[in-house]
């Protein structure tokens, strides 16, 4: 049976005489803080930004969220009772018959512990620069189990924003450890636009593209439909491609001005004259661990413009995780109201294992796009 975290059974009694330190009842006050500033000490989400969190729910089936929500759901399936894979990036794993589960966990060797032991053994430090190295210890590893969570979250949004509604994961590609699925979150056909002219440098050159006219065209569709638009999603490389193309530079400087350079605010003036909501960057990257490799993936389809309306576009579905209905007596816990549970617990010569520590976040969440039907896509790279 694994041991209680170290954090909990033995800080204190190496602490003699000191104020008893309760650091996983502290980490869950910083926890309840952040959640309501949208965790703004790590860094704000895009699913904070543009979904609504509902409540955890007890039960929740593929079926009923088609019907609720109107999308297909499409994944293998696994063993309910798989672990969670070790790795220092989210793993991935979805049945048909449930909401999916997300989740890894970080591991502290012994080697690391006996530097942490000696800390606190030290007469020569401060008893609250001992309790400050603690909180910093056992809060990096929360903090990037539980954002990793959160990473895989945006990078379902992301995906599907800006692939015509569809995020899919892949052992060999992006989900290492996990298995295929497919969330189909079903953007109408008539949402997906494709540009005439492709947007590159020679198009731009010789002025056949007009951005701003193709811009305002899918605008107005919009808002014949009824849709108030918002903004527009945008790679930071198709970002600075609007900003340099000659007919920008022209609608902006003018043509006597027009070999100068369009700032980020001369663009977003003329935008709004014409009718056009502002133009956001997504800058996201998410890593990912494959036979001890690290790599960066991108989420986002930089071919494209994304579209948003007014508001927020969806919800995330958090379900009840299974340690909240069995939870173990020598784990220690700490909880999100956003459904994502962080787990430390400790494993060593009882149980035939190294001595390491263990810290986790997994959770059954699934981000759910109910405006899909009011965000277009509009293609503008590599239309052949």
């Amino acid at each position: 049976m694994a041991n209680q975290s170290i954090f909990t059974d033995s800080v204190n009694s190496l602490m003699k005489g000191s104020k008893p330190l309760d650091l996983v009842g502290f980490m869950q006050i910083l926890f309840d803080k952040y959640e309501r500033a949208y965790i703004a000490k790590f860094s704000e989400t895009y699913v904070d930004r543009y979904l609504n969190w509902n409540p955890i729910q007890m039960g929740l089936t593929a079926e009923a969220l088609m019907g609720q929500y109107h999308f297909r759901i499409m994944a293998a399936v696994i063993d309910s009772d798989s672990g969670t894979p070790l790795r220092s990036t989210t793993g991935f794993k979805a049945w048909t018959e449930g909401i999916p589960r997300i989740g890894h966990k970080y591991a502290m060797e012994a080697y690391k512990l006996r530097q942490l032991y000696s800390m606190l053994e030290s007469i020569r430090i401060a008893d609250t620069a001992k309790v400050n190295q603690l909180q910093q210890t056992i809060f990096n590893n929360v903090k990037n189990a539980y954002l990793g969570c959160k990473d895989t979250l945006d990078f379902i949004l992301l995906q599907a924003l800006s692939n015509d509604g569809i995020a899919s994961f892949d052992p060999d590609t992006n989900n290492p450890n996990g298995v295929k699925c497919v969330l189909n979150y079903d953007m109408p056909a008539e949402n997906k636009k494709t540009a005439t002219v492709e947007w590159n440098a020679s198009n731009s050159a010789s002025g056949s593209i007009d951005i701003i006219m193709e811009l305002q065209d899918i605008v107005h569709e919009m808002e014949d439909k009824g849709i108030d638009v918002a903004e527009i999603l945008a790679s930071p490389e198709l970002y600075t491609f609007i900003l340099r193309d000659k007919t920008v530079r022209k609608a902006v400087l003018g043509n006597d001005k027009s070999s100068a350079m369009v700032t980020n605010d001369q663009l977003s003036a003329t935008l709004s004259a014409y009718g056009i909501p502002k133009i956001t960057q997504i800058r996201k990257r998410t890593a990912i661990e494959k036979d001890g490799k690290r790599s960066l993936l991108n989420p986002w389809n930089g071919d494209n413009l994304v579209f948003l309306p007014a508001g927020k576009i969806g919800e995330v579905q958090p379900a009840v995780e299974d340690s909240d209905l069995i939870p173990e007596a020598n784990v220690s816990y700490i909880n999100s109201a956003e459904g994502i549970k962080v787990s430390l617990w400790s494993t060593g010569d009882s149980t035939g294992q190294t001595p390491t520590e263990y810290t986790q976040a997994a959770g059954r969440v699934l981000p759910i796009l109910t405006e899909i039907n009011a965000i277009y896509r509009y293609k503008v790279k590599n239309i052949s």
